[in-house]
């Protein structure tokens, strides 16, 4: 029987590996997408159907981990990714196609609470933000190799390249669950909270509602404020900075650069001076960054802001996982971090139509603004609203 401590090193090549599938099919989603269904306003049609699917799942996903156990949902998410995946490198018409990315979003979006909710019950409360340290290392190196192997594959082997990649990854993935993950939940005999009576026996097992509900609302207004502005930030760099897609490309690939140099420092950082001051130092630079933005002239002006964004996307990133899982009873954490991750996305929804309509009307570098004035409350709301979960420690020791 392998040991937790094992759990935490699988997870995190298990989260590399899912980097490096999904980045691989994001990459040449929509150019194979263009390619079989020729209809542009189809496809962004169905993207956003996509979108929906997989926001609803993942709340799903967090109530199937509690009642089956996290290994198990796992896998059965990895196994329809592998479904969805060997029908989108068959499918030559638009039917197929529907069903083969229906198929992968619902199976990306089930063991993402089950992966976190593992990770958490795998490590020790005093390493927890290192054991998140390395999940998220490695993760954001498959997202950053992705697109490199992906793009490599299409440009040699033709637009079904990265697609073959993908499934490969797959496979290996439910190769590893299943012989190396050791189960962290045991099965449960309720699926759902039917009714009011569930639900408070949820609330009366937290062991600080309030900081909980803070973190949720912090994460709402963060999400929403945060999307104003940055989903539009590559159209703005093409077009009012003059960006080059080898611009793009250094833009967008800073942020992934700086957070695989620092998150795993800023982990173990976390586990001696506690989860909220690195928090709060994420946040602040969230928050004067999109002002940067809106006084940017240059490409290299975004490529520097987005380093920026990056370290303290590292810093806060392990804390943060960590002290969520920390502020919910393991019984039902599987389901309140898909809850979590469920708001979070529904916040973030009207940022792009948002950012569009600000952009009409008083011009690009005015959304980046209303960001900012939009985000900054989520400081009050963590430093006099959220309590830590750790207090300074006098040493650490591995994971």
């Amino acid at each position: 029987m392998f040991s937790l401590r094992w759990n935490v090193l699988t997870l995190s090549i298990i989260g590399a590996v899912i980097g490096l599938a999904n980045s691989s099919i994001e990459l040449t989603q929509q150019p194979f997408m263009l390619d079989i269904v020729g209809d542009i306003m189809l496809i962004s049609l169905l993207l956003s159907f996509f979108s929906l699917i997989s926001s609803l799942i993942s709340l799903f996903g967090g109530f199937l981990a509690d009642k089956y156990g996290r290994k198990l949902t796992m896998i059965e998410g990895f196994v329809l990714s592998f479904v969805g995946v060997t029908l989108m490198f068959v499918s030559h018409g638009t039917s197929l196609l529907i069903l083969a990315m229906t198929v992968w979003s619902v199976g990306a979006a089930i063991p993402k609470s089950a992966t976190i909710a593992m990770l958490a019950e795998s490590a020790n409360k005093e390493k927890r933000s290192k054991a998140f340290s390395y999940f998220g290392t490695l993760s954001t190196l498959g997202q950053v190799l992705g697109p490199f192997i992906g793009g490599f594959l299409f440009a040699t082997c033709g637009i079904r390249g990265p697609v073959f990649l993908a499934l490969i990854m797959y496979f290996l993935l439910i190769a590893t669950s299943i012989t190396l993950l050791r189960e962290t939940q045991a099965r449960r005999k309720r699926l759902l909270p039917f009714n009011l009576t569930g639900i408070r026996e949820i609330h009366n097992s937290l062991p600080d509602p309030r900081s909980l509900y803070m973190l949720i609302l912090a994460e709402v207004v963060l999400g929403f404020g945060g999307s104003v502005g940055r989903s539009l930030l590559i159209l703005y760099a093409q077009k009012s900075l003059k960006a080059t897609p080898f611009d793009i490309g250094l833009i967008m690939g800073a942020t992934y650069l700086f957070m695989l140099i620092f998150m795993i420092p800023a982990g173990l950082l976390a586990d001696r001076i506690g989860r909220v001051t690195l928090l709060l130092l994420e946040e602040t630079l969230t928050i004067i960054i999109p002002i940067g933005f809106a006084l940017s002239h240059e490409p290299y002006h975004l490529i520097a802001l987005q380093s920026i964004l990056g370290f303290g996307l590292a810093m806060g990133t392990p804390g943060w996982l960590a002290l969520q899982t920390e502020l919910m009873p393991a019984r039902d954490r599987a389901k309140l971090l898909s809850f979590y991750d469920f708001v979070s996305l529904i916040a973030r929804m009207p940022g792009p139509y948002l950012s569009g309509l600000v952009w009409t009307l008083q011009g690009p570098r005015q959304m980046f603004l209303l960001s900012s004035a939009l985000s900054w409350p989520t400081l009050l709301i963590v430093y006099f609203g959220v309590k830590d979960t750790l207090k300074k420690i006098k040493c650490t020791h591995d994971v």
